[in-house]
């Protein structure tokens, strides 16, 4: 199925589950539980856009259309929400580039033959120590 814009599911949403009777909503949400496809299809393809219509901005949280593409589809959550997927997938970077940073940084310490200015220091250390010793012998 097609999704649809934000606009054209406040439309069905102000149409079509607003205007209708109780009745009628909780028959809608009967045959969706039921897995009727024809309903399954139109509550998914409607409350797909719905976190970015009027009604949802507005956060009212008694309507029929955050009770069904709330509640019942769970389509508010943040983990179906666009911006958590982008975080993910900025963190994995993120991620990534500090491990790359860290494997170069230890593979240059290798070529240089194991820490640079460390292997100078414990040399004047055995070298000063040889000293002391030819010094009390």
């Amino acid at each position: 199925m097609p999704s649809i814009s934000a606009e054209t599911a406040e439309v069905v949403i102000e149409s079509q589950w607003m205007r209708a009777s109780e009745a009628d909503n909780d028959a809608m949400i009967k045959k969706f539980k039921d897995g009727e496809s024809h309903t399954v299809g139109h509550i998914h393809q409607t409350c797909e856009p719905y976190t970015g219509t009027k009604f949802y901005r507005e956060g009212n949280t008694t309507s029929i259309a955050h009770k069904i593409c709330c509640e019942l589809v769970d389509y508010c959550s943040f983990y179906k929400q666009t911006w958590f997927y982008l975080a993910c997938g900025g963190g994995v970077l993120l991620i990534i580039i500090i491990v790359g940073v860290i494997i170069s940084v230890c593979c240059c310490c290798k070529k240089r033959g194991g820490g640079g200015k460390d292997l100078e220091i414990s040399e004047s250390c055995e070298e000063s120590t040889k000293d002391e010793e030819q010094e009390t012998d």
